[in-house]
């Protein structure tokens, strides 16, 4: 998700006519203005998606280190505030059960017992398609097969449900959190508590 942080027109206009009495540049006035209030725009998404999902793929601050601020410039009073990740696996989020013991398949081993978790906060639930796998390289997942589909091993053999393709549970990215989360008018009404702000210190000072 990229998430701009700019002054509309006819604030941007306003704002040059109060501040043109002072020796202070305008733009610089702006510049601070936005980039103060991406800093607190990417804190306050990191803070909302902490709150909204679950497990360790949403803490505060691994959700922080996944945002970057592109930071506004007196040529260019426009913030961008940029979260990035991989797609989640579901397990990145909260899933208990994920412990494998039995071995089912040459493939690997697998939990019979069904995991339980939640992407968004609130109780786990059973997961009725999926179950825990563990692969040849160690690596486990929470996967569910994929009904007709043999997986390339069993091409051409008659379909049977252990030969089925198994397909791994993923869930948002970072990006997608974020965007579930954002809301236009609070970030609109932080830029502006920023404007005054940085107004009326300046209007002081001046």
């Amino acid at each position: 998700m990229n998430l701009r942080v700019q002054v509309n027109e006819t604030d941007y206009g306003q704002i040059i006519q109060s501040l043109r009495t002072l020796e202070k540049s305008e733009e610089s006035v702006l510049k601070t203005a936005v980039n103060n209030t991406a800093t607190k725009a990417r804190k306050l998404l990191a803070q909302k998606m902490s709150q909204r999902y679950a497990g360790k793929a949403a803490r505060k601050g691994e959700v922080l280190d996944s945002g970057r601020i592109e930071k506004a410039t007196a040529s260019s009073v426009t913030a961008t505030v940029i979260f990035s990740s991989p797609i989640h696996e579901v397990k990145d989020f909260h899933v208990t059960g994920l412990k494998v013991r039995s071995p089912y398949t040459k493939r690997g081993k697998f939990r019979t017992a069904r995991p339980k978790g939640n992407v968004l906060k609130g109780g786990a639930k059973k997961f009725d398609e999926g179950f825990a796998v563990e692969f040849k390289s160690g690596h486990i997942a929470v996967v569910s097969r994929i009904p007709g589909v043999n997986a390339d091993k069993f091409a051409g053999k008659p379909k049977k449900p252990h030969y089925e393709k198994l397909r791994v549970w993923y869930s948002p990215s970072k990006a997608s959190m974020a965007a579930n989360v954002y809301d236009a008018d609070e970030i609109s009404d932080r830029l502006h508590e920023e404007i005054n702000k940085i107004m009326e210190k300046v209007l002081k000072e001046g």
